[in-house]
């Protein structure tokens, strides 16, 4: 009998420790559970300061000095926005608006293209990526990219028909050439001829 005893009790010991341990792991996933549920809520609004050092390449690959900015941003236009204005500044332009050029983000230093920032699925990504960067103290790089511009083809206005704004007369009529022989002559021979003057003579009168 106290051999039975003691393995009930044996028993009832294990059940309460493997119970405990369950318990244990319901409660620390329904922590972690909790936890992403409230990082995943959050990631939109999430403000987060960013520390980027912004590079212009113009359209003929010609590059400006990088330049350091630090902003606090929680939207992917505020971003976009803020990185405008600096462009703005650097280039002296403030004619340059978004569909001028084109916005990638990479590690500084890293032989990568880069992503494009363009959509949320893009800033979601980047929000992650700089976490990770920034906790190592590394420098997340703002890609600007010029695009080409089209030159603007202004219609010419015909004024009649054959003569343009741009281009001279082309009449039949004025379109003849000149011989060497013309360049060759006097400004005596170009004048025009004038009559011969016979002296004139007084006839005697008749006497009567």
């Amino acid at each position: 009998m106290g051999k039975t005893g003691r393995i009930n009790t044996t028993k009832v010991i294990d059940l309460e420790v493997m119970s405990s341990e369950v318990s244990t792991t319901i409660i620390q996933n329904e922590s972690r559970y909790n936890d992403n549920s409230e990082t995943e809520n959050d990631d939109g609004e999430l403000e987060l300061e960013v520390n980027y050092k912004l590079v212009i390449k113009q359209a003929d690959g010609t590059i400006f000095p990088a330049k350091n900015y630090s902003v606090t941003v929680s939207e992917l236009n505020e971003f976009l926005l803020a990185i405008q204005n600096n462009i703005v500044i650097l280039l002296k332009d403030e004619e340059i608006n978004a569909n001028d050029y084109n916005v990638s983000f990479k590690l500084e230093k890293a032989q990568e293209a880069g992503t494009l920032l363009v959509d949320m699925c893009d800033f979601r990504n980047f929000q992650s990526k700089y976490i990770k960067l920034a906790a190592t103290k590394k420098i997340i790089l703002i890609l600007i990219t010029m695009k080409k511009k089209e030159k603007t083809v202004k219609q010419k206005k015909k004024l009649n028909g054959f003569v343009t704004v741009k281009e001279p007369p082309t009449y039949p009529s004025f379109a003849y050439t000149l011989t060497s022989q013309f360049f060759q002559q006097s400004p005596s021979q170009l004048l025009p001829q004038q009559p011969s003057l016979q002296p004139f003579h007084q006839q005697p009168s008749s006497s009567q």
